[in-house]
């Protein structure tokens, strides 16, 4: 994954900085998703019981949501993708 990740931090697609800004910006906040995801959880369950496959609906929405929240944050990660790149490859000291 690392190499991976590597390589689409080199390229130039502005789609490809989104979603790896969005992965950066989720990955950094994975105790505060770990938290509410459950909370979404635990609310689905209780409100739709009979229907346990809302989760799977209720999770991604939940995801989307919360980039959403964070758009000012995103926007930051965004922002300072080149300066992320140039200090993976090492350019950078």
């Amino acid at each position: 994954f690392l190499y991976l990740f590597r390589y689409l931090e080199r390229m130039k697609t502005p789609l490809i900085k989104k979603i790896l800004a969005a992965i950066r910006l989720l990955g950094d906040n994975t105790l505060h998703l770990y938290l509410y995801h459950w909370i979404v959880i635990d609310l689905t369950i209780w409100i739709f019981s009979p229907y346990v496959g809302y989760i799977w609906i209720t999770t991604p929405l939940f995801l989307i949501a919360y980039l959403i929240f964070k758009k000012r944050k995103f926007v930051e990660y965004y922002s300072h993708q080149n300066n992320v790149v140039r200090d993976i490859s090492g350019e950078v000291s």
